[in-house]
């Protein structure tokens, strides 16, 4: 059935459709022909709807200065580079645009791989195999619209902030070792699982203003496909993943490079493999190592009743008791739930 998001998650304006089966707990049967139900746009007041258009505009438009006036990363070996292969590649590289280009690539790459995976391992009827390609086609275009100005945020702190750092030009003077590399690795998972993990519970749940007008048009992907995972409010990407990664460059002598295919691994790994999955198809897909996909199908007892809210591994929703291992345990709980909550209720009367 066609549905619009009710009080218990909160309230956009317009209001945000979704489609999820007439049974709360039933299938995840969906309409052959669904209406437009994402927008990363702040779907509100013109005001704020326009001054979000904006500032995309200018995010974007100040990533492009840099491009053009202050880079700052050559690639690795460059002198050898540029003398046997092509002096250009010794030159500073305009970052925004060869990211933009090769980030693209990648996820259309990496999903479509996903969606690959998936339908070999599950057969589809006509008519939903129709709906889930136009989800898709919905998820590409929330995505599209808003991956440009998260990589323009990157881009411009790591040009213009993270050149102050004291650790700037660290390794342009000493030899970067195995050992290094190892320690860039570990500090930079545990590192990030955390703050993924802290954003999504304490702000993006957490602060009601963030939570209603921008990440609840996320969450009307009840059954998401691999592309859901960055179909996101393009300031959601940046306060998530993009700022937090640039802090690491004031606390560790960090390589750019090795970073750089860091972020890209969280990206086509747990934020892409975090969504691919199907509910009534066994659920979170083999790639999920955090049985992220149960967060979008624990949506039935609103805001405050999500479940696994990590990306990377499930240890801080261990920690805070919000993890579910499959989703045959969250629907006894809810069970439950439903069955205390009426038990309270005739009591009342």
């Amino acid at each position: 059935c066609d549905s619009v998001v009710g009080n218990n998650e909160g309230a956009l304006n317009p209001p945000v459709r979704f489609h999820v089966a007439a049974d709360e707990m039933g299938s995840t049967k969906v309409e052959a022909a669904p209406t437009r139900h994402l927008n990363t746009r702040l779907p509100f007041k013109w005001l704020f709807r326009t001054g979000a258009i904006l500032s995309q505009i200018l995010l974007v438009s100040l990533a492009i200065w840099c491009d053009l006036y202050h880079r700052v990363e050559r690639f690795p070996f460059h002198e050898w580079l540029a003398s046997n292969v092509h002096p250009l590649l010794g030159e500073k590289l305009p970052m925004f645009s060869i990211g933009l280009v090769g980030y693209a690539f990648l996820h259309l790459a990496a999903g479509g791989t996903y969606e690959m995976l998936h339908r070999r391992r599950n057969v589809y009827g006509p008519e939903l195999l129709r709906a889930r390609n136009a989800q898709i086609k919905e998820e590409l275009l929330v995505w599209a619209d808003g991956f440009a100005t998260q990589l323009a945020v990157g881009t411009t702190w790591h040009s213009l902030v993270d050149v102050h750092s004291p650790w700037r030009g660290y390794w342009e003077t000493h030899e970067y070792t195995v050992a290094w590399f190892l320690l860039h690795c570990v500090v930079f998972f545990i590192y990030m699982d955390w703050c993924s993990f802290a954003v999504h519970y304490h702000i993006l749940h957490g602060v009601s203003w963030i939570w209603e007008n921008m990440h609840l048009q996320h969450h009307a992907i009840k059954s998401p496909t691999a592309f859901g995972g960055v179909a996101v409010h393009p300031f959601e990407g940046c306060i998530q993943l993009a700022i937090p990664a640039n802090f690491l460059y004031w606390f560790l002598p960090i390589n750019f490079w090795v970073h750089s295919g860091l972020m890209l691994l969280i990206l086509i790994g747990p934020a892409l493999g975090g969504h691919d999955g199907c509910e009534e198809k066994g659920g979170a897909g083999p790639f999920d190592f955090s049985n992220h996909y149960y967060h979008h199908t624990t949506w039935h007892r609103g805001r405050w009743g999500y479940k696994n809210y990590a990306l990377f591994w499930s240890f801080w929703d261990r920690m805070y008791g919000t993890y579910i291992s499959h989703m045959d345990e969250y629907e006894k709980e809810l069970a439950q739930s439903k069955k205390k909550n009426g038990t309270s209720s005739r009591k009342s009367q």
